[in-house]
């Protein structure tokens, strides 16, 4: 959760199992300054709007850009060029035919076997739709994919010592404005059994490759959680009346409830993280190594 004090500083809290509340800058004090030299402490945090719970100093620059406005639907002016590229080929392909009919009619026997040679080979070219074509149709399809982008904080633009400071890093499903989900209700598809999944195919995976695959199983989690709320949107919608149907699409706008759904794995940490750090698991303790300063 978030909040602001007097100050219009926003802090992030977690709420206990007491419905107590401990600050951000509190979990810092308690868990990442008395840190030694050399230790190695990984938190992971399955909550809402988890991303910033220890206050690390680089947050925003290990983040993800998602392009579903680019995957989730062809334009629609691209949508109708095909379509009237669609219906020109039929046209054609219909003239074809009845020249073809005629002549197979009317002209010779070897006039007509070349017709129907030549219109099967129409058939096959004019049938074929474009790679372009093909390519949009398939993306419309496919569930948004995240991008990488190459962030850098103010911090990381200038140059600072922290070669005494411990490894700490934080790795939550949720920013600051997701929710999490809960594993009772979704059968254990969360970012922790997720996570799980992934270090015992790589115990040793790098950063990146976290960061990336992470990423992608949730963004495929939501996307299919969105098409799921959809179907059970219109068969609702086939027991109300038009008007209530009417009322209901204005309360329920499908691309907020995407983005009330949909999680994005954070990664903070206290210095500066580079792609090929390898996240070793070690005695079921998880420690991050190769940091750059």
């Amino acid at each position: 959760m978030s909040s602001n004090d007097d100050n219009e500083v926003e802090h992030t809290y977690i709420i206990a199992c007491d419905s107590k509340h401990i600050l951000d800058n509190t979990l810092r004090e308690r868990l990442v300054e008395p840190l030694p030299m050399g230790s190695h402490l990984t938190a992971i945090m399955d909550a809402c709007y988890s991303g910033p719970l220890l206050a690390l100093n680089h947050y925003r620059c290990h983040g993800f850009l998602r392009q579903r406005h680019q995957s989730l639907s062809v334009t629609v002016r691209k949508k109708q060029e095909i379509s009237r590229r669609h219906t020109e080929g039929v046209g054609n392909l219909w003239v074809a035919h009845t020249t073809a009919f005629f002549r197979r009619r009317l002209g010779p026997i070897v006039t007509t076997t070349l017709a129907v040679i030549r219109l099967k080979g129409r058939l096959a070219k004019r049938s074929k739709p474009k790679k372009s074509e093909e390519r949009e149709e398939e993306e419309e399809s496919l569930p948004p994919t995240p991008t990488v982008v190459l962030v850098r904080c103010n911090i990381c633009n200038h140059t600072h010592d922290l070669s005494n400071a411990p490894d700490v890093i934080s790795l939550s499903p949720c920013a600051v404005d997701q929710r999490t989900w809960e594993d009772s209700t979704r059968k254990g598809k969360g970012m922790t059994v997720k996570l799980i999944k992934i270090l015992r195919k790589n115990p040793h995976i790098k950063l990146g490759d976290l960061n990336q695959q992470l990423n992608r199983c949730l963004s495929k989690l939501s996307f299919k959680r969105l098409r799921k709320a959809k179907v059970s949107f219109r068969c609702l919608g086939e027991l109300v009346s038009p008007r209530r149907k009417e009322e209901l699409e204005q309360k329920f706008n499908f691309l907020g409830l995407f983005d009330f759904w949909e999680q994005t794995a954070q990664f903070g940490s206290l210095r500066t993280l580079v792609s090929f750090a390898y996240l070793t698991l070690i005695s079921g303790v998880f420690v991050l190594s190769n940091f750059v300063v």
